[in-house]
């Protein structure tokens, strides 16, 4: 899960709620070269956000590194929701933000 790739709608160019996608589309070749994973406070290689009540999230995470060198990340976060019509739900993306257009967050982690 740590190395999946996130789909994205076509028609709203906006990326897929892992409500219907799951994790990504899994990308063996960096699964296999990867030596860091990343864990949800669950202890397992999954973030659950759960039902937001505000418009402040905090995503914690543990990165681990099996490899024998350091290193470092970028990472940044898309927000999306459904989108709704003549009040019904669509399985279609709707783009509302992300933080890539902000400053991007760095983290490094040492084996």
């Amino acid at each position: 899960m740590s190395t999946a790739r996130p789909h994205i709608d076509a028609q709203s160019n906006a990326y897929i709620s892992p409500r219907s996608q799951g994790a990504g589309l899994m990308n063996l070749a960096s699964a296999i070269k990867s030596s860091v994973t990343i864990e949800g406070t669950n202890r397992i290689a999954s973030i659950n956000l759960r039902n937001l009540s505000s418009n402040t999230v905090t995503v914690e995470g543990t990165l681990k590194n099996y490899g024998q060198t350091s290193q470092s990340f970028s990472y940044y976060a898309y927000l999306t929701t459904d989108s709704v019509e003549d009040g019904k739900t669509l399985l279609r993306p709707q783009a509302l933000a992300n933080t890539k257009k902000c400053q991007e967050n760095h983290h490094s982690t040492s084996r």
